[in-house]
């Protein structure tokens, strides 16, 4: 696979000149390398290319600037976040979570690398679980594990279970997205009721370099 053909695939694109200019630029920048480059890998980039140049934050800055920044990103940060947008998760919350981390790089936000493992530790009921808890918050509210069920059901997630919302819970409490109220110590399952779990501090960092950003 070459670049021509990976550009002639996006050419009836409505904004084919300005993907174009990309694409193009992370091979030739060899940002991103034709070796091992499937037509998965191809799809998904064409995908977060479009995606990310329709982003408030982003949809003023011309092609040529835009790869600038992308250059201006450190290698040991850049990488894996490519990879984790190249390989383009199942679910849309997860896939959607590595464009916004690699926008929040470009924006110039210092990307710690526990960032980027703690995205690949979790699955898409994880993700899902985790905005559901932090947008019930931000509302006043408290989800149960059962509401949580019926919400990820909602998403099309197919046969959920409360014990699934538990190991989801027990998770995001593991690797330090959620704190769980009046415990000592190391989480126990049994201690699994969303609704004495909230968003770490960390959690919270982590939200805002994974999720979706204004312009203002």
């Amino acid at each position: 696979m070459d670049i021509t053909s990976i550009i002639t695939e996006i050419l009836s694109d409505a904004d084919k000149a300005a993907i174009t200019i990309l694409v193009k630029a992370l091979f030739e920048k060899e940002i991103i390398t034709i070796g091992n480059f499937t037509k998965k890998k191809r799809d998904n980039l064409i995908d977060a290319v479009k995606r990310l140049i329709k982003k408030p934050t982003l949809k003023d800055i011309k092609p040529e600037e835009l790869i600038d920044k992308i250059e201006d990103i450190e290698p040991q940060t850049l990488q894996p976040i490519l990879e984790g947008v190249l390989i383009g998760d199942q679910n849309e919350v997860i896939r959607q979570k590595w464009i916004n981390l690699l926008e929040s790089a470009i924006l110039g936000h210092q990307i710690h690398p526990r960032y980027i493992e703690t995205l690949r530790l979790l699955n898409g009921i994880d993700a899902n679980v985790l905005e559901f808890m932090y947008d019930s918050r931000k509302r006043g509210n408290r989800l149960t594990n059962s509401e949580i069920v019926i919400a990820l059901q909602q998403r099309k997630i197919e046969n959920v279970t409360e014990e699934m919302v538990k190991d989801s819970l027990y998770n995001l409490a593991e690797i330090g997205l959620c704190d769980v109220n009046n415990l000592q110590g190391k989480p126990r399952y049994s201690d699994m009721d969303s609704q004495n779990i909230y968003i770490s501090h960390f959690g919270g960092k982590f939200l805002y370099m994974v999720g979706e950003k204004s312009s203002d």
